[in-house]
């Protein structure tokens, strides 16, 4: 099994073909005014290819969300890998994409989360993001300004 990628998007959607199309894909960092800091929906995007004798076989994907301290927040487990056919004589392996919507992920602390694709409930590839504190934009009114053109 061979990881394409994997990527965190504010939005994702796969098509009929496997096509993945994302908006604000490629998300590595959260500027969050305090924490804990909600986010109602961060989507996790995976490609991964199998080989020839892989799609033969039972495979499971998971998803698990790491604290910056090394425990988890959060977990998806048993996404089913089509299996259990034979590919076409003329290609070696087979693509599979998953897309999986998180909803209701609070980032309780300041640092690095980790999401990581579990293959048969080991590790193999994680996505970083960086949770950094950032001033809540501050708009500083002179007492006696005016509008421009009046006096």
């Amino acid at each position: 099994m061979e990881v394409r990628y994997v990527l965190l998007a504010r939005y994702a959607e796969m098509a009929l073909d496997g096509t993945i199309s994302m908006i604000g894909g490629a998300l590595e960092n959260i500027p969050a005014p305090t924490v804990p800091y909600p986010i109602p929906t961060i989507y996790f995007a995976a490609k991964i290819a199998l080989s020839r004798e892989e799609t033969r076989e039972q495979h499971v994907l998971g998803i698990r969300v790491i604290r910056p301290d090394g425990s988890e927040l959060a977990s998806v487990r048993d996404i089913a890998v089509p299996s259990g056919f034979e590919l076409a004589p003329e290609k070696n392996f087979m693509n599979a994409n998953t897309i999986v919507a998180l909803q209701g992920v609070v980032l309780e602390t300041y640092g690095v989360y980790l999401f990581q694709l579990l293959y048969d409930g080991e590790v193999a590839k994680d996505a970083r993001l960086v949770v950094e504190p950032v001033e809540p934009n501050r708009v500083t009114v002179q007492p006696d300004a005016k509008p421009e053109g009046q006096q």
